[in-house]
């Protein structure tokens, strides 16, 4: 709802004032749509606004303000302000490359694009449900010590096996959480047949909710230590050995 308000009041009246709009507006516009996509997402305000945009399906509010100013103006039959496109479909799919292109070559929420490369992926999986606890398995902002280190909220960014706590190490490792991991592994695996889970953990509906109520478990039991996901096993002396031995590897 608030996404929608926010939206609607922003896109009001595009056409008449986008192509007067200067870089420090579009700049206000971006961090004024990320304030919003932190409330729909109750993410954690480090995240960038090139992440939330992906996390959440939405457009660059940019670019999404041009692409409604360009379809009213092509509605209108003013196309020659429009030079490289003349329909709406053509217009929508270049402002869809624009986002795309930019998502490809930001170097920001890289962690986001192991899970969504593509823009588009994201915008077809509406079943996606983001909450605190998938913003942070999507993003790699929340409870890692990793990133609260960076953020000099602890004095140590390794977890209790002695690795760098990140979201990477904690939700395909980190031996503490194997069943959870291994009851998540085998609903993706078996609906995509793929070892890159980051990619297919939202990629079907099935796929969306397991990956949701594991990123729940996970993060309410790190928030709560003393609630552990059930039948988890014992901490392994070593995370990688640990790893090799759900995979089913030797090496």
């Amino acid at each position: 709802m608030n996404k929608a308000l926010f939206e609607t009041a922003m896109l009001y009246a595009c056409p008449a004032w986008t192509e007067r709009a200067k870089g420090k507006h579009w700049k206000s516009i971006l961090s004024a749509q990320q304030s919003a996509l932190l409330m729909v997402t109750q993410a954690y305000r480090t995240t960038s606004h090139e992440a939330l945009q992906v996390l959440t399906g939405q457009m660059p509010l940019d670019i999404k303000l041009r692409l409604q100013a360009s379809q009213w103006l092509i509605s209108h039959g003013r196309t020659s302000r429009i030079p490289d496109c003349e329909t709406e479909e053509e217009i929508t799919e270049s402002s869809l490359n624009q986002w795309q292109d930019r998502w490809t070559s930001s170097t920001k929420g890289r962690h986001t694009f192991k899970v969504w490369q593509d823009v588009r992926d994201r915008m077809s999986q509406r079943y996606v449900e983001v909450d605190h606890y998938v913003s942070q398995l999507c993003t790699g902002h929340g409870d890692f010590n990793a990133k609260l280190h960076e953020m000099r909220l602890k004095t140590s960014p390794t977890c209790e096996c002695g690795e760098m706590e990140t979201a990477e190490h904690v939700y395909p490792v980190y031996p503490k959480y194997t069943a959870a991991r291994r009851r998540w592994m085998a609903i993706v695996d078996g609906n995509t047949r793929t070892t890159n889970y980051w990619q297919s953990a939202f990629s079907k509906r099935r796929n969306s909710e397991a990956t949701k109520t594991y990123a729940h478990e996970i993060m309410e039991s790190k928030r709560w230590p003393m609630r552990q996901p059930a039948n988890e096993l014992t901490l392994g002396p070593d995370c990688a050995t640990s790893a090799r031995s759900i995979l089913g590897t030797t090496q």
